[in-house]
């Protein structure tokens, strides 16, 4: 947006009305705001009561705003929370029980996956977080005490890059195991894959593991 590969001649966003210094919030809706405002030819803000006020670099300045529309509307919420499918709470299971230690640290995203691993944690003792994301699965097991930061440490130095890679990922978890990746070449990460994947299909995914590694998957 800043560079110009994507030129925005409106934007449209909900924010909360602004404070007594003439400072409007993005609300919950602050990832990509404030650049596409900053670049936008012509701001248009949607004024929304029920939009809550966000604390950090969340504030527009109305000067900035070119015509305001006042509405009153209820925030889409999901108080039910999503269906977590069978398969999903076994894989769930397998990363809890397996690969998630007393006293670790976690990063977690939003999603089935890792709700049903939440859930699978409630018997875990000493859990830290360090995430972007905060869901309910996590303020559940703060509030059971399951999640203290008790043995969480800061970690030194630069914090590294959030594009997964296939050097970085160690386990790949289905409902059907776990495989470890680690340390393994570019046949023996097909291999394991393979093992992992649903029974109807692991032939095919041999046949075409074969026609791109010019050899058998093999462990």
């Amino acid at each position: 947006m800043r560079s110009n590969c994507l030129f925005l001649c409106n934007n449209f966003r909900p924010l909360v009305k602004e404070d007594k210094w003439g400072y409007c919030s993005v609300g919950v809706n602050v990832d990509t705001s404030l650049a596409a405002i900053e670049s936008a030819k012509k701001v248009i803000a949607i004024i929304n009561p029920k939009v809550p006020r966000t604390h950090g670099n969340t504030l527009i300045h109305q000067s900035r705003i070119d015509s305001f529309v006042e509405v009153d509307r209820e925030i889409y919420g999901n108080p039910e929370g999503m269906h977590i499918t069978e398969e999903e709470i076994k894989i769930g299971k397998l990363i809890a029980e397996n690969l998630v230690d007393d006293g670790a640290t976690l990063q977690l995203g939003i999603g089935a996956i890792p709700d049903s691993t939440l859930l699978a944690m409630k018997n875990h003792k000493d859990l830290g977080i360090h995430t972007e994301l905060l869901g309910d699965g996590v303020i559940d097991l703060i509030e059971l005490g399951v999640i203290n930061n008790s043995k969480k440490t800061v970690m030194p130095g630069k914090g590294a890059g959030v594009v997964t890679t296939r050097g970085h990922v160690r386990y790949v978890v289905t409902e059907y195991g776990i495989a470890n990746l680690g340390g393994k070449n570019v046949r023996q990460r097909a291999y394991a894959l393979i093992q992992i994947a649903h029974p109807d299909d692991r032939e095919r995914l041999e046949k075409e593991a074969f026609q791109r590694l010019r050899c058998m998957p093999s462990p």
